[in-house]
């Protein structure tokens, strides 16, 4: 059952206003059931829903901060059976790290010297790890620093219907992420169709 809440929602969804993203870090990404029974209990996730993904839990806006005193979230499915409210998606994991690249075009960085690594999509092509050119350091598309607007891994949650820019994770969230697995990186990405990704 558990994979009928598993990016159900992909070939079907309008374009989005945006998501909050989080993706582990490299390596083998954390089993789902217990990921998600973390969340339950801290409150981050709700019921799950039909079409595929989870309602928000009761604690999520003590788990997630927003910009100004009273922001206005769509926090249940609206009566006109649009899917414009916000809600949460599970996608992996991977057989391999997948790219939510960033839309202005800015490349990510080696974690290393902090070049950019503007051929990336050219490099990766069919390769699982690179050398970087500036220091050679080997890196994997998931080691690279993507920033806070990209962001690459086998395995990604994502809060879909927030503004980019908006919604940053308390530390409460973000610990219960690290407790289930290698360091999680977190973004925000743009409006748009939410399978406007690349697969290498």
């Amino acid at each position: 059952m558990l994979s009928h809440y598993i990016q159900a929602q992909s070939h079907h969804e309008s374009m989005s206003h945006g998501s909050l993203i989080f993706t582990p870090g490299p390596g083998e990404p954390p089993p789902l059931p217990p990921l998600i029974e973390r969340l339950r209990g801290i409150g981050f996730l709700g019921a799950p829903l039909e079409q595929g993904g989870f309602l928000v839990g009761e604690r999520f806006m003590q788990l997630v901060s927003f910009m100004g005193c009273s922001p206005f979230l769509q926090l249940e499915p609206p009566a006109d059976g649009s899917d414009r409210f916000c809600r949460i998606l599970f996608d992996g994991p991977l057989p391999r790290p997948r790219v939510h690249p960033d839309r202005s075009g800015r490349p990510p960085r080696c974690p290393h010297c902090r070049g950019a690594v503007s051929e990336w999509r050219e490099r990766f092509k069919g390769e699982g790890e690179i050398a970087c050119r500036h220091c050679g350091g080997v890196q994997t598309l998931d080691s690279l620093d993507w920033g806070r607007y990209a962001g690459a891994g086998r395995l990604f949650m994502e809060v879909r219907e927030i503004y980019p820019g908006d919604g940053t994770p308390s530390d409460t969230l973000l610990a219960c992420l690290q407790d289930a697995g290698t360091g999680w990186h977190w973004f925000w990405h743009g409006g748009g169709s939410p399978s406007a990704i690349d697969r290498l």
